[in-house]
């Protein structure tokens, strides 16, 4: 079984919870996790993904899909003080731009209401906007210059943050809404995290060593 990806982040336990509930039901087995307080984020400056709800990324399809069938069962049961009803058409066309950002009731309201509003979704266009915004989350982070240089000096010093930074940028990867993986950093980034990381290993190793050297002349001298 593939390894357990995050498959939607919250704020709140609740709100994780609550669709831990929704996935149990139909079938699916995942798990909570708490990362606020992950050393790696205090260490290299992530950001704390706080709750995720977690799928192997092979039941991403088949959750997202499951979850639209559910929410299109209970369109019909919604209020009109739903706060989508207040939404403009932009940005009723922007929750189906954005969907890993709504839930899955969320999107098929927004496209019931532009329906009802005389403005219905092409459904031929829901995968060009589904592909569009996998390309635009893939897109790796900007350049990390003052992390790269921080990173080097640190490594240079012997310090264990460095190789922790180096280690971080070489390998941190992002899950897509598709289940798919990718690296977090660009490809130049990802080369200095490696040189970081061995840079910093290696120092590390000379400083113990010298340590040690001056540990057994000192303890040489003792009658």
């Amino acid at each position: 079984m593939d390894e357990a990806a995050p498959f939607r982040t919250f704020r709140t336990p609740e709100e994780a919870q609550a669709l831990v509930s929704d996935l149990e039901l139909l079938g699916f087995s995942p798990v909570i996790e708490d990362s606020r307080n992950y050393i790696s984020s205090a260490f290299v400056g992530a950001s704390p993904e706080y709750f995720s709800v977690k799928l192997p990324p092979s039941d991403f399809p088949r959750a997202e899909a499951a979850l639209e069938e559910v929410a299109e069962k209970q369109l019909n049961e919604v209020g009109d003080d739903h706060y989508l009803f207040s939404f403009t058409n932009e940005e009723l066309r922007d929750v189906l731009m954005k969907a890993d950002e709504w839930n899955a009731f969320d999107r098929r309201l927004a496209r019931k209401i532009l329906a009802d509003r005389g403005e219905p979704v092409n459904e031929a266009a829901i995968p060009h906007f589904e592909q569009a915004r996998l390309n635009e989350l893939a897109e790796p982070a900007k350049p990390q210059t003052l992390r790269v240089i921080v990173g080097y000096l640190l490594a240079g010093l012997g310090g264990l943050l460095g190789v922790f930074i180096g280690h971080h940028l070489n390998t941190a990867k992002k899950t897509l809404p598709n289940g798919e993986r990718v690296y977090v950093y660009n490809a130049e980034d990802r080369s200095h995290g490696k040189w970081i990381y061995f840079i910093g290993i290696v120092m590390f190793l000379f400083v113990i060593y010298r340590f040690l050297s001056g540990l057994g002349s000192r303890t040489s001298w003792v009658p």
